[in-house]
């Protein structure tokens, strides 16, 4: 037997369902759901909350209450905010869609690392979702501003957290852990190489404690290290060592070295951030330091249906190739 609050949630899903109400239409108020089914205002404002978390209405103060989403069949509805769409970042989006399999829907939008597309698209959108997962980006007080109007129960941070709250929900990579643990994997193989080149774009938006990291790896190693925004900052010795984070600059050290008759993982080294399939075949393979996109979907997805859980490190790997 359906209890009251529930007749109340399925009366309104079937106005939706049945389009006697459609987006952005007022629904009945407090007082006319009271009279018609003859409950008390503490059931219609259980049955408004319930519709509320999944997104499916929302209040407007002084107004009422009305339709956001008619789509009524999903008990989770996320709102997925990504910096841009990569090959990795799709693999993420992939595992999110299979991991909610018939439990969920997902939006997807992308914020480029500008701090104004990522104010107004979680403006327009609060409300609107029963969650919200979100790429922050550092160095910005409008993001963080911006994040703290979504509220904490709905909220997750996706992927890095940036010097947000660290009360907020969180599953993503801890860069300078990830970092220090993969290279100290590498044993005694950076010995071979004299210098070791971390080539770090100078763009606000890329960890800073990769850098922290690398230096001290290297001072712990004892290696010559150089930190330089791009490949023709410096002039290429043989028995150089690269960490790259882009993969145009991975091109131009492989294209370079090709030019010079250098094969990577004797004459120079080569490691880049974040596996692709392309890397495992690349002048014989490139070796990758990468987290496991496919695990953080299937990490957030779980925490979106057990609030239980607040923070899930999602580790990074080194995979060992001939570039190293």
């Amino acid at each position: 037997m359906l209890t009251k609050t529930k007749n109340i949630v399925q009366y309104i899903e079937g106005l939706i369902e049945n389009k006697v109400l459609s987006k952005n239409d007022q629904i009945p108020s407090f007082t006319e759901i009271m009279k018609e089914h003859r409950v008390s205002r503490d059931t219609v404002v259980r049955a408004y909350k319930k519709l509320n978390n999944r997104g499916i209405i929302k209040a407007v103060q002084g107004k009422g209450y009305f339709v956001t989403n008619e789509i009524i069949d999903y008990e989770k509805n996320l709102f997925l905010l990504l910096d841009e769409l990569s090959h990795y970042k799709n693999t993420l989006v992939k595992s999110i869609e299979r991991n909610l399999k018939n439990s969920g829907q997902y939006r997807i939008f992308f914020h480029h690392y500008d701090s104004e597309i990522f104010h107004n698209l979680i403006e327009q959108n609060l409300g609107q979702f029963t969650h919200y997962a979100i790429s922050p980006f550092p160095n910005s007080l409008q993001v963080k501003n911006t994040i703290e109007q979504i509220p904490k129960d709905r909220l997750i941070l996706l992927d890095r957290h940036d010097g947000q709250d660290p009360n907020l929900k969180f599953v993503g990579q801890e860069f300078l852990q990830d970092i220090t643990v993969c290279l100290d994997k590498l044993d005694n193989r950076v010995e071979k190489y004299t210098r070791f080149i971390f080539i770090f774009p100078e763009l606000p938006y890329y960890p800073s404690e990769l850098k922290i990291g690398f230096k001290e790896y290297c001072m712990k190693m004892g290696v010559e290290c150089l930190i330089v925004p791009k490949v023709s900052c410096i002039s290429m010795r043989h028995h150089d060592a690269y960490l790259v984070i882009n993969d145009s600059h991975l091109a131009g050290i492989v294209e370079k070295s090709k030019l010079k008759g250098w094969k990577l993982g004797s004459d120079i080294g080569v490691i880049s951030y974040n596996e692709t399939p392309l890397k495992s075949v690349v002048a014989e393979g490139i070796t990758t330091i990468s987290t496991d996109f496919k695990k953080m979907g299937k990490h957030l997805v779980s925490m979106i249906f057990d609030s239980k859980i607040t923070n899930i490190h999602n580790t990074s790997d080194l995979i060992l190739r001939n570039s190293f």
